[in-house]
């Protein structure tokens, strides 16, 4: 697993208030005057911006940093060996690097904080893991045990029931009862129960085939028991055999009852007139 990428080298270093009375720098400037000065904390920049606060030291980069620096490559050259002398210690060169071990130092608090902070992010990235897998594992434990009562639920119920008594009403007559026809037949008695899905079937035949009621599609038992416009709008409290009549037919119905009231109360009242006359 691939770690953090670890930083070697920083934005900034400190620069203390009292540095020009230190020792080495009076000795620059005694030398080389402001340059000195100048030019150790020009170095001293590159340095904290490069990799493990080295910078290659070679007559290429000689060249490069006087001009920079805007000195020449004789005097550059100068003012580094001074910094090198075992008396004076502000650089070191080792392996066309040069560095200084007083910046190495300043600066080890600073990976050290940082190599700190990334092996709490290992740590944590870690647990994450592990919570994440833990998770996952209780997941699938939790999917197969529903799963097998699932299994188990299907077992205990008699599908030959549902089957036989939709075939028996020729709506649509299946040879068998397909898997996907079980996964409905299981789905819809979660909602209704048996006895509810068995007349809505008788509710769903009477529609079809009475010339009174409007509905005329015909379904497959799977299709009835998962469609919107299925099984829900055929079960009794649904009232499908009022829901689904004709409204044409309705109203003549009511004209006529009304009409045949209306000739009995006539009646009535004629055959009191008569006897009164009498």
């Amino acid at each position: 697993m691939a770690g953090r990428l670890q930083k070697e080298s920083a934005d900034y270093f400190s620069h203390d208030a009292d540095a020009s009375s230190d020792e080495k720098i009076v000795y620059l400037e005694s030398r080389f005057g402001h340059k000195g000065y100048a030019v150790y904390f020009k170095f001293l920049e590159r340095m904290v911006r490069s990799k493990n606060f080295e910078i290659e030291w070679n007559d290429i980069k000689k060249a490069i940093y006087a001009s920079e620096f805007s000195i020449s490559v004789t005097e550059i050259e100068q003012i580094v060996t001074e910094c090198c002398r075992k008396e004076i210690k502000a650089f070191e060169i080792d392996k066309n690097k040069l560095f200084s071990p007083g910046l190495k130092k300043r600066m080890q608090p600073l990976l050290d904080k940082r190599e700190y902070n990334r092996l709490k992010y290992e740590e944590k990235k870690l647990k994450s893991i592990s919570v994440t897998e833990s998770d996952r594992n209780d997941t699938v434990k939790e999917s197969k045990g529903k799963k097998r009562k699932e299994k188990k639920r299907l077992i205990c119920i008699d599908f030959s029931k549902f089957f036989n008594s939709w075939n028996e009403l020729k709506i649509v007559v299946h040879e068998k009862l397909s898997d996907a026809a079980k996964t409905k037949i299981s789905a819809a008695l979660k909602t209704f129960t048996e006895s509810d899905i068995l007349k809505a079937f008788e509710n769903y035949s009477t529609v079809l085939k009475s010339e009174r009621h409007y509905f005329s599609h015909k379904w497959t038992l799977a299709n009835f028991l998962s469609r919107a416009g299925g099984l829900s709008q055929f079960v009794d409290e649904a009232d499908p055999l009022k829901n689904f009549l004709h409204k044409k037919k309705d109203s003549e119905q009511v004209e006529t009852a009304e009409a045949n009231n209306d000739l009995n109360e006539w009646l009535k009242e004629t055959k009191k007139e008569n006897c009164n006359e009498k």
